[in-house]
């Protein structure tokens, strides 16, 4: 038992690196892990902010208020954070804010990002565009 609340808190811990600052669900900048767990934002982290950082996680995540998380009290984490992350992702496409997003919505977004590449403004894109996109997302991923 006390493995499985171990892995359980290392789990919580993971999770928490790609966790919005915002628990609502409400859309929000990502605040990197770092910086939410120093808490006198000195750039140093010490022993009693991350043991305070995990005490608040696992706080929240505890629903039945018995000190551990269970993996349905973790389950119940991950899936609120999807539902959040889902929700996020539909405003974004939703241009006419209906709470729904059409096909013809998602095509003009892909369309409007695809258009990025489109260098020469023909309204296609090229081989040689392609290629240029591609070597410019290599530049940018550093490889």
């Amino acid at each position: 038992m006390r493995n499985a609340r171990i892995v359980a808190l290392m789990a919580l811990l993971a999770a928490s690196v790609t966790a919005t600052a915002a628990t609502d669900g409400s859309a929000g900048a990502r605040e990197p892990l770092v910086e939410r767990i120093d808490a006198n934002r000195d750039g140093v982290l010490a022993r009693d902010e991350i043991e305070a950082f995990v005490r608040e996680r696992v706080r929240v995540a505890d629903r039945d208020g018995d000190g551990a998380i269970s993996v349905e009290e973790l389950r119940a984490v991950r899936e609120q954070r999807r539902a959040a992350r889902a929700q996020r992702r539909l405003a974004r496409l939703d241009a006419d804010h209906d709470g729904r997003v059409s096909v013809a919505e998602i095509a003009e977004r892909r369309a409007a990002l695809m258009m990025r590449f489109d260098r020469d403004g023909d309204g296609a894109i090229s081989p040689g565009e392609r290629e240029s996109a591609r070597a410019e997302w290599r530049h940018r991923r550093g490889d």
